[in-house]
Formats: structure tokens, sequence, C-alpha cells
């Protein structure tokens, strides 16, 4: 069994692995304004990119809740960031029997996700993020 962090992006039911995962934040109104009007923040003395998920999935803002959640995410090779979302949902624990790979997806879509979990609590598909994660996704 493996641990994920369940997370909610607009309607966009996502899994982190568990060990990427640093810290988990609560952003005020002002943290969150920052995050959404800079490209890095200071966290324990470190500056880390800043990458809205909304915004790599072009998830329209106005149909969705404010972002208000903030983690600190191991991005596999020594480096951090600060991935944002909408909300942590909760820690779910899966076996790799549990995950379906992807077959017949984009290229671009497998650069994000190659995995998918059914969810047969809410009756989602919940994909995987890659990790490591894809350069582009926070190196401009």
């Amino acid at each position: 069994m493996r641990n994920f962090v369940y997370v909610s992006v607009g309607d966009l039911p996502l899994l982190l692995k568990g060990e990427a995962v640093y810290e988990v934040l609560t952003l005020d109104e002002n943290q969150r304004l920052d995050a959404e009007t800079t490209d890095h923040v200071t966290w324990r003395n470190q500056t880390l990119p800043v990458v809205s998920l909304k915004e790599i999935f072009e998830i329209d803002s106005c149909n969705t809740m404010a972002e208000s959640t903030g983690i600190v995410y191991d991005t596999d090779d020594g480096e951090c960031l600060m991935m944002v979302v909408d909300k942590v949902d909760r820690l779910q624990k899966l076996n790799e029997s549990d995950l379906l790979a992807l077959r017949g997806v984009p290229e671009k879509t497998q650069d994000y996700f190659r995995y998918v979990y059914s969810d047969d609590s809410t009756k989602h598909q919940v994909y995987l993020l890659n990790h490591p994660l894809p350069k582009e996704m926070f190196v401009s």
C-alpha cells in the first residue's frame, strides 16, 4: 500500500504521491493573492516556484472556489515547488493494482498523467499526477 494525497482543482480530482508532499498549507487571502500574482513564494527561507494547477489545466476560476491550499511538493530532483490547489480532500491508501494505466490518450496528456483511480465512493475518475513532474510545469 502507498499513500496518496487526494486533492481537488475545480471539478478535477487528482492524486499526488504522498512521499512527494512535504507540507500542506492553508493559504489566507493575502497568501492566495500573492500566489496568484507572483511566480515565487518564500517557504522556510527558501524561494519556491509557484504552480497553479488551475492555470496548468486551464480550469476557469470563475466557476470554482478560490484556491486556498498550498502544497510544498518535491520535484524529484532535490528541488521543491508550491503547488496551489483548491483543497486537500483526504489521504488515500492504494495498492498498485488500484491504479489503471491510461491507454490511447494524447502524448501531452501522458506528460501529466499515466494512471487513473476509479473512486467508488464519489464515482470519479481520479488522475494520478506524474512524479517527477514535467519541467515545463514550473520552469518558464
